[in-house]
């Protein structure tokens, strides 16, 4: 009996070791398949100041990819959200819960670099959690919570890494046209749609004439001048997969998710202008105002038919990946779930369901035409998949799963959005055969509307093609008395100081700046706005405004004129000036790899051999192999460099001499975070070691339970063994021990 209960033990202990190092490795297979770098950050280690002087300021000390960022934020949402906008939860008895969305707004936090004033940095923060987006000008670097790749809300580690480090998944869009039986779609799209009568559209074709009947008398029916009008009202839909699986199911991170959701969208829309092909009418400051957001807590009770069920039923860990345009009209289906689709512009579901054909994203393609059925405030039609009722079509969808049920990048899953948002508009996928709407990578890459998901490793990524720019402004230009409100001119609080402001504080109190963004005598500059602002006044000759950093290594550290409160352009390092450690070297103020020695195409790459994991590597993008750098001697990476060691590509860091060591799943990593935990020896150090080191934790646990009761078995084997007395002895010598040659058997008890 307590052989069997030794032998339990020993099994349990190798299921939790090995179940733990399942996990673990599946999840970095995951991150793996997605990037080709990334870098995991103790929170514990990101050092954070608040200003004395500045309440509202936040300062960050990150450290990552051999860079040190310092980060300046102000306290407060950098968009445009209304006052009025409203959270409606809806919680597991069904019942309704409202709140503000202005309570979560203090969580959210904007700036800069320090240094780079022309850089952009944007997020908000859920307790030691950070999601953060910094764009230098020239990369975006993105920081999000491991915990949602690997699943282990124990787990504090934050993921970093760059745009261009993001693989393609070739995964597909779907768009789709709302007549009978249309194909989900995963090349471009057909522009012609199904008519609509009134009879089909009933009610609601109703409410939408009313609509445009209004609208068209509010801006005088198309005489005298008009306001401009290209702003969609938009209702964000969270269901409760993605609250469980992507917020660990918490309210304030599922609607903070939301916001960052709507307003990155926003970057990319309103950074485009769109023309008219054939008007040249010309469309600024397009996007999307959040003007609802649903949060679904739980499954839904009514998870309704098998032929026509719920977009929140219940999901199974086993469940084969979902049809997404069945999917799509579930969540149209008004009757069956409640939402009110038709009081706004557009409507966008965001979840964790995997979709059949590798689809990441489904929408109903809108048109210039307003008779037909699809995308910004079309009209319901009849369903296309049997529910034998209205389904609303001014609707798209987003899903966070991958086809396997993993989690994708957040910065992926954005331009998912963002794409499946612009069929909405009116834009079909990219036609293949036009180079200037996809162009090869060569010349940029694909831009946001390619028929394959794009990964956002390329600033294409983020941008609309020409192709895309020109059916959009066809959309607006025939919508928008009937569709599009006029875009807030209000946007004083948001710390940006936009044409008519004279500073901009944000939400907070400002010394030097008022609420309605006008200086305040005698202040002749704002300190949260201006980098040569001292005190309100403009900074002294020779204050030093922007210093020389790590992500500008070419450029000198530029001082206030005293003039005004202007930082001036930066003066450049000497061409030929090494930087980067030494990898690179200085032309026209930019830090140029020394492939681009090599020729024109050179680019920097990775090379596989253990040999050169840590000296610089080209590559010819038009074609070649990965090699060595050798114009005389090679050049090392710098110490502390990450790297990639051996066929499975384990990481590890530079030691400065050309050797990749310290490989992240190694022993030797290890032993060098035990030898630092006994140096350091503080009780925060611990937590921190055992939060980063979660199977080394598990294990040790488990082995603290199990060795000492496999012990106390062991030991009462043999007492029970010596009680047995000399009767069992005989049995005891031939089952135990072996003869000694020419002398009487010696008895020995074995465990």
């Amino acid at each position: 009996m307590h052989l069997f209960i030794k032998n339990i033990c020993s099994m349990y202990l190798f299921f939790i070791v090995n179940s733990c190092l399942t996990v673990e490795a599946s999840f970095q297979d995951n991150l793996r398949s997605q990037l080709t770098s990334y870098e995991l950050l103790d929170p514990a280690k990101i050092i954070s100041k608040r200003s004395l002087a500045e309440d509202d300021i936040q300062q960050l000390h990150i450290v990552a990819f051999n860079r040190s960022f310092h980060l300046v934020l102000h306290q407060g949402y950098s968009g445009t959200v209304p006052a009025s906008l409203t959270i409606q939860t809806v919680q597991r008895d069904g019942t309704i819960r409202s709140s503000k969305a202005a309570e979560l707004l203090s969580d959210f936090y904007t700036g800069h670099i320090d240094g780079l004033p022309n850089s952009h940095v944007s997020g908000y923060r859920e307790g030691e959690k950070f999601y953060l987006t910094i764009d230098d000008g020239d990369q975006l670097l993105h920081i999000e919570p491991l915990s949602v790749m690997s699943n282990n809300q124990s787990d504090h580690r934050l993921l970093a890494y760059y745009d261009d480090a993001i693989n393609s998944t070739g995964q597909f869009c779907g768009s789709e046209s709302a007549e009978a039986g249309g194909p989900i779609r995963t090349s471009p799209a057909p522009s012609a749609f199904a008519e609509i009568g009134a009879a089909a559209a009933g009610s609601q074709a109703r409410h939408l004439r009313r609509r445009r009947r209004q609208a068209s008398a509010e801006t005088g029916g198309g005489s005298g001048r008009r306001q401009l009008k290209s702003v969609c009202r938009m209702q964000l839909v969270a269901d409760y997969t993605f609250v469980q699986r992507i917020a660990s199911g918490s309210f304030g991170s599922t609607a903070k998710s939301l916001i960052k959701i709507a307003d990155d969208i926003n970057k990319v829309y309103m950074d485009t202008t769109f023309t008219h092909p054939t008007t040249g009418e010309v469309f600024t400051n397009v996007g999307f105002e959040l003007a609802q957001m649903v949060v679904l807590e739980s499954p839904s009770q009514n998870a309704g038919p098998p032929l026509a069920p719920h977009f929140n039923a219940p999901l199974s860990p086993d469940a084969p990946p979902q049809h997404a345009s069945q999917y799509l009209e579930a969540f149209g289906d008004f009757e069956q779930n409640g939402i009110r689709l038709n009081d706004y512009c557009i409507n966008h579901l965001v979840t964790f369901r995997p979709m059949q054909q590798n689809i990441l994203g489904l929408a109903y393609l809108g048109s210039y035409n307003p008779n037909n059925i699809g995308g910004v405030c079309s009209p319901p039609s009849m369903s296309n998949h049997g529910r034998q009722r209205m389904i609303g079509r001014n609707i798209g969808m987003a899903t966070y799963a991958n086809k396997d049920g993993q989690p994708i990048l957040s910065r992926q899953a954005l331009l998912v959005s963002a794409h499946e948002l612009g069929h909405n508009m009116g834009s079909e996928h990219d036609p293949v055969t036009q180079s200037v709407c996809s162009p090869s990578w060569l010349d940029g890459g694909p831009y946001l509307m390619y028929q394959i998901a794009v990964s956002g490793s390329v600033r294409h990524h983020s941008m609309f093609s020409e192709c895309s720019s020109k059916q959009i402004a066809m959309l607006i230009s025939t919508r928008k008395s009937s569709c599009f409100h006029s875009a807030s001119n209000k946007l004083c609080g948001n710390h940006r100081r936009e044409p008519g402001e004279e500073c901009d504080p944000g939400l907070a109190e400002d010394r030097c700046c008022s609420a309605d963004c006008r200086l305040k005598p005698p202040a002749r500059c704002s300190d949260a706005n201006s980098p040569c602002c001292r005190g309100c006044q403009f900074a002294g000759p020779g204050t030093l405004c922007q210093r020389k950093s790590l992500l500008n290594p070419c450029q000198k550290d530029t001082f206030c004129t005293g003039l005004n409160d202007t930082c001036p352009r930066p003066a450049n390092e000497k061409d030929g000036a090494p930087c980067n450690f030494g990898v690179g070297y200085c032309l026209l103020g930019r830090c140029e790899s020394v492939c681009s020695r090599l020729g024109p195409g050179f680019k920097p790459c990775a090379c596989d051999s253990a040999e050169h994991a840590c000296r610089v590597c080209c590559r010819d993008e038009a074609g070649g192999n990965c090699t060595v750098y050798r114009q005389g001697d090679s050049v090392l990476m710098p110490a502390n460099q990450p790297c990639q060691k051996g066929a499975d590509h384990l990481q590890g860091r530079c030691d400065g001499n050309g050797t990749c060591q310290e490989l992240a799943s190694g022993s030797g990593q290890l032993i060098v975070r035990l030898w630092d935990l006994i140096v350091q020896s503080g009780s925060s150090s611990v937590a921190t070691f055992l939060w980063k080191n979660i199977v080394f934790t598990v294990v040790i646990l488990s082995l603290l339970l199990w060795v000492p009761a496999c012990a106390i078995i062991a030991y009462q084997d043999r007492i029970d063994a010596r009680k047995s007395g000399d009767s069992e002895a005989d049995a005891a010598d031939i089952r135990y021990s072996a003869a000694r040659p020419g002398g009487s058997a010696q008895g020995r008890y074995f465990t």
